[in-house]
């Protein structure tokens, strides 16, 4: 009985495929399980970081207070130094990842850290924003629940055991998780996940993001309610002639949410020169001091939810006292989260931006009151355009924006503001308020992940060409001869008319015994219909191939004749392109 060899092979490789995407499929089935578990922990984190925050407000601000009323005003800053120094020493013993406002740490762990953040980080980064905004500090829960998001995303797949890749995607879902927990935006914290923590759109990613964020908000929402997170008046655009208005508010707010990032910067600076202290006591030293300021602007101090929603409902319309708000805002958060202590920089640029806009906007709707909004229209909009120029994320702002104010009628200021604003700080600088504190640390992400890098090298400009290849009719001793000429471990094969057939590799080679390679064919043992990669796809894309499949080299066809071999790319192929691209990038005027 004469069997077909060839068919059967080419048979067994089919079902292999097919049972490959099966396979694949219930993978994906099995992260969406996960992503779905990291939002609903995610969820009840935030619910969690609610009410223990509502708690440490209780306590510092009533029994604390009340037994310190004996001091007179002086108990805010007493208090405030007592918050800080409980966070000090639970930062500098228990973890210091949980210093500052947290997304740095998220943004360092998923470019630099493989998606790996210590589990301690999620309790300790709770209890000390809590105690952080409950003692008084200028701070939002909105970046630290990121964090607390995140954490135990990595947690969970530090757990199963699951790939680099997808354990970032797990970061990414809990960050995301967090923020539409928070600030009941499910849409707009899975953006802010793809585009401040990834900085990558892509729809495998940005589904299991949707899942965990919707599965967080869901949760927020039996737990604590489903209302918006701002309550505001109904507004809309009077004139067109307002647009012009509103471009002058996008450039106020560019300025301002690099004055904010720089000031913030300017303070960690500050008290990290103050080495006479120790690290554990210098937040107790900021507590201090936002606490000074609050004696004669309570407004600055926690997180200002009611100021906020005065503002955005046109209730303060006096222009000077807004303007005050805005940078006794932005001093207190920097004291705050610079001398160490623990909580977002979320929340307070978007107080510091309602109150810039709430201040331009009483003064335009004072000289044109026919032709202008009130100034609730303004400091929403200011409100998105800082967030939005301070984290360089003017999707999230206005995606957000519309979800949090169930608003749609201003939306063609919003994306305006937030699009000048969002140009004219990146235009003065190349760091965000995310990623100023990793620069000074040395850890410069000017071109963000190594991913996005390699999304602007073409496989050919970096493939090897012209290629060595190997007839499918040569025996293995002519595979492992032309190996010792070339050095190469692998080639692509051709059948008689030059078209690409196969490929095969050392490891090939080894399957087959040294006295029968003259007499074995490369046909009996290549790899058929290898994976390939076209030369105008770039070598992200390459990289990607080779990781699925595991290998160290890809045949480079040809766009027009996908059977034509043009080159052959490998991994020190892509290490050596990306290592040209940074060094050129690199260079003045790179």
């Amino acid at each position: 009985m004469n069997l077909d060899w060839e068919r059967i092979q080419d048979q067994l490789t089919k079902y292999a495929e097919r049972a490959s995407g099966i396979l694949a499929a219930n993978y994906a089935f099995y992260l969406a399980f996960i992503a779905l578990l990291v939002g609903i922990l995610s969820g009840l984190g935030a619910v969690f970081l609610f009410y223990l925050v509502q708690f440490c407000n209780w306590l510092f601000f009533g029994p604390i207070k009340d037994f310190l009323a004996f001091i007179g005003p002086l108990r805010i800053s007493i208090i405030g130094c007592i918050g800080g120094l409980l966070v000090g020493i639970l930062v500098y013993f228990l973890a210091r990842e949980a210093k500052g406002h947290g997304i740095s740490e998220v943004i360092l762990s998923v470019a630099r850290q493989r998606g790996v953040i210590r589990p301690r980080v999620v309790l300790v980064k709770a209890v000390t924003t809590a105690l952080t905004i409950g003692s008084g500090g200028s701070a939002g829960r909105e970046g630290p629940i990121a964090q607390i998001g995140a954490g135990i995303g990595s947690t969970v797949g530090q757990m199963l055991h699951i790939s680099e890749r997808h354990t970032i995607t797990l970061v990414a879902c809990g960050a995301g998780a967090g923020i539409a927990a928070t600030f009941n935006a499910p849409l707009g914290g899975a953006v802010f996940a793809m585009e401040v923590i990834l900085n990558d759109f892509t729809a495998s990613t940005f589904g299991y993001v949707v899942i965990s964020s919707v599965s967080a908000a869901l949760v927020a929402r039996a737990l604590l309610g489903n209302s918006p997170a701002f309550l505001i008046a109904p507004y809309d655009l009077v004139h067109p002639f307002e647009l012009l208005l509103y471009a002058v508010l996008g450039i106020a707010a560019g300025l301002v949410s690099l004055l904010f990032a720089y000031t913030l910067s300017w303070t960690e600076d500050f008290f990290d020169g103050l080495s006479r202290f120790p690290e554990w006591l210098r937040p107790a030293i900021g507590g201090i001091l936002f606490g000074l300021v609050g004696i004669f602007l309570p407004q600055t101090l926690g997180r200002g939810e009611g100021v906020i929603n005065q503002v955005l409902q046109g209730q303060s319309h006096l222009a000077l006292f807004l303007g005050l708000l805005c940078f006794a805002k932005l001093i207190t958060t920097s004291i705050t989260l610079g001398s160490g202590g623990s909580g977002g920089a979320l929340f307070p640029s978007m107080f510091i931006g309602a109150c810039l806009g709430g201040s331009l906007g009483s003064v335009f709707h004072g000289i044109l009151p026919a032709l202008t909004a009130g100034s609730g229209a303004y400091a929403i909009v200011g409100m998105g355009a800082l967030f939005a120029g301070a984290n360089q994320a003017p999707i999230t702002a206005i995606i957000m924006l519309f979800e949090m104010t169930q608003d749609y009628r201003i939306i063609l200021p919003i994306m305006l503001c937030c699009g000048i604003s969002t140009l004219l700080f990146r235009y003065l600088s190349k760091e965000s308020i995310n990623t100023i504190r990793l620069a000074r640390r040395g850890i410069h992400l000017r071109h963000r992940w190594d991913l996005n890098t390699m999304r602007s090298v073409l496989v050919r400009d970096a493939m090897s060409a012209p290629v060595d290849t190997i007839a499918i009719d040569a025996t293995i001793e002519d595979v492992v001869r032309l190996m010792r000429q070339t050095r190469h471990n692998g080639f692509p094969v051709i059948d008689e008319e030059g078209h690409l057939v196969g490929v095969i590799a050392l490891e090939d080679i080894r399957r087959v015994e040294a006295e029968k390679r003259q007499s074995t064919s490369v046909r009996d043992v290549m790899t058929r219909d290898p994976i390939t990669v076209m030369s105008s796809e770039t070598v992200a894309e390459a990289s990607r191939k080779m990781s699925l499949q595991e290998i160290g080299r890809l045949p480079v066809v040809d766009g027009e004749d996908l059977q034509r071999v043009i080159g052959i790319i490998t991994r020190s192929d892509i290490v050596s392109a990306y290592n040209w691209y940074v060094l050129r990038s690199e260079e003045p005027g790179g």
